[in-house]
């Protein structure tokens, strides 16, 4: 059973769900007994767990089945649109940008976004922030994204101005921008079990676990013996080895 527990690894919301989701805008989608419905970071429901299916909110309205039909509802549970829609229908509809062959999740306000093959970054009315012309286009991180254009890789900052010109492989540009390289430990694996190094290489903190993530505000996701905890950049357990699992993304 799913639940969230904050960086103290108190539980604020008990563990009583089948599975959870990410919150986005203050709410999460949450399943009990094979239904879906929303909870807020107060672990009220505030959409009980009796549909098929719930999208995410987009502009306040979901898209959701029930009794293998698909309406629309809105923030506070409300039906905007009714059940009599097939899953092709409802989706349709409420596409809002149907210039754009794709659009990411929102963050920030902003998406990535696919016309014609070639990606950029759009606001929540359409606006191109970003000139759909690149080849790929990472999310943004500390302001940075990682692009291809012709081929070669490069890095844009929020505004679409050129940061590092493309003269780079996609192995150079990711090691150069990723998170993980500038942190100060690096989760490493000896092939058997998993452990920690400085940036100098030198192993700080054992191979001794199953599983590890990287490190972010100081503490990391480990697994031993088949039960997920947290540790700090000392290597001292800040949050028990209790738990079968742990998505560290979900709770924000």
């Amino acid at each position: 059973m799913w639940g969230f527990i904050d960086i103290k690894g108190e539980i604020v919301i008990a563990n009583i769900y089948d599975n959870v989701e990410s919150f986005s805008n203050g709410l999460a989608r949450i399943q009990k007994s094979s239904k879906w419905g929303f909870i807020n970071k107060d672990g009220k429901e505030v959409m009980s767990c009796k549909y098929q299916y719930v999208s995410f909110f987009e502009d306040d309205i979901t898209k959701v089945k029930m009794n293998d039909k698909w309406g629309a509802i809105n923030t506070k549970g409300e039906v905007v649109d009714p059940f009599e829609y097939s899953r092709e229908e409802i989706f349709e509809k409420y596409r809002k940008f149907k210039q754009y062959d794709k659009v990411e999740g929102f963050h920030d306000g902003l998406s990535i976004a696919r016309k014609k093959a070639e990606w950029g970054v759009i606001n929540k009315e359409g606006y191109e922030i970003i000139e759909c012309k690149y080849q790929y286009i990472s999310l943004f991180q500390d302001g940075i994204a990682k692009v291809k254009l012709n081929d070669k890789w490069g890095a844009i900052d929020n505004r679409g101005q050129v940061v590092d010109e493309f003269e780079h492989s996609r192995e150079e540009i990711f090691n150069k921008y990723s998170k993980w390289y500038n942190m100060s430990l690096i989760c490493v694996s000896n092939g058997v079990k998993y452990g920690y190094e400085n940036k100098e290489g030198e192993l700080v903190i054992p191979f001794i676990y199953e599983q590890a993530r990287g490190f972010e505000e100081g503490i990391a996701s480990v697994q031993m013996d088949g039960k997920r905890g947290f540790i700090n950049e000392n290597g001292d357990v800040v949050i028990d080895f209790i738990y079968d699992g742990i998505d560290d993304e979900l709770y924000e």
